[in-house]
């Protein structure tokens, strides 16, 4: 599965029908989508994927849930989440880092 960047990427060569010039002096500054288009970019890519959803469904969270083009490059972030990192395992869920630090030091003894 791509990465966020490398599905903005590929998004934008779709929208520009694969044309390099045009995806660099894209001017569509409004895309939420825009300051990632040569994969690259600072910030939260995965949150303005969802945006551009949002964008491209009209603003209706019913219509980004149950969006029917699944072979969308941003399809698999479109709920502003990033189905390649492990959920349950971090600094979000302490009860999981203890469980797996246990598990660590058991196999280690």
């Amino acid at each position: 599965m791509a990465t966020p960047l490398e599905a903005v990427r590929l998004h934008c060569r779709w929208c520009t029908k694969d044309q390099q010039v045009v995806i660099r002096e894209c001017g569509a500054i409004d895309c939420p989508t825009h300051k990632y288009r040569m994969g690259k970019g600072r910030g939260s890519v995965v949150r303005a994927i969802k945006a551009k959803c949002f964008d491209c469904s009209g603003w209706e969270r019913k219509d980004v849930v149950e969006c029917p083009v699944t072979d969308c490059p941003l399809y698999p972030f479109r709920l502003g989440k990033n189905p390649n990192r492990k959920r349950g395992v971090g600094t979000g869920n302490p009860e999981a880092l203890r469980r797996i630090h246990s598990l660590r030091r058991n196999a280690v003894s």
